[in-house]
Formats: C-alpha cells, structure tokens, sequence
C-alpha cells in the first residue's frame, strides 16, 4: 500500500513520522492495525462528511468554512511542529 511504502521511505531515512487518516471510519480496521503493530503514532483522524466532500469538490479549503475543523487543523500541526520540528527545524 501507499501507506506501507511511504513508512518504509521515512523509516531508511530516519525521519520521525505520525499518520493522519481521512475519511475516517469508512472501511475497516487494517491501518489502525498497521499503525498499531508498527508502533506508529496516529496524529488526527478527519471523519467522511459530505460538507467536507462538497466543499472539496467545489475547489474551497473546508477548513475556511468550518470554525471548528480550522481549530483542530491549527492545533494539529502546532503538536506536529513541536514534536517532530519543520523543515528549518530538523529534530
């Protein structure tokens, strides 16, 4: 999987990484598994919503829209920054 292979990349290179699952919810549990066996950390969940869907089919940013969704988007990355640093900030 996309998953599998993207995991492999970062752990030949070293690098800290965390996962993000979209459209949480929908399928089963075989990544949760992953994460899980592999002791990778799962970072922020993002539900299947039709408002998100629509809005994203529509070429608009749904957290521009959604109070809430930005406030977790922010808060998500500020413990991304933190925990793994940036770019200028390699950890």
């Amino acid at each position: 999987s996309d998953l599998k292979q993207s995991v492999e990349t970062l752990k030949s290179m070293h690098k800290a990484h965390g996962v993000i699952i979209n459209k949480a919810g929908i399928g089963n549990n075989e990544v949760y598994d992953y994460l899980k066996d592999e002791g990778i950390p799962l970072l922020m969940e993002i539900p299947f919503d039709r408002d998100i869907a629509y809005e994203y089919a529509q070429g608009k940013v749904y957290a521009a829209k959604n109070e809430e969704f930005r406030g977790q988007l922010l808060t998500i990355t500020k413990n991304i920054q933190k925990e793994y640093g940036t770019s200028h900030n390699k950890r």
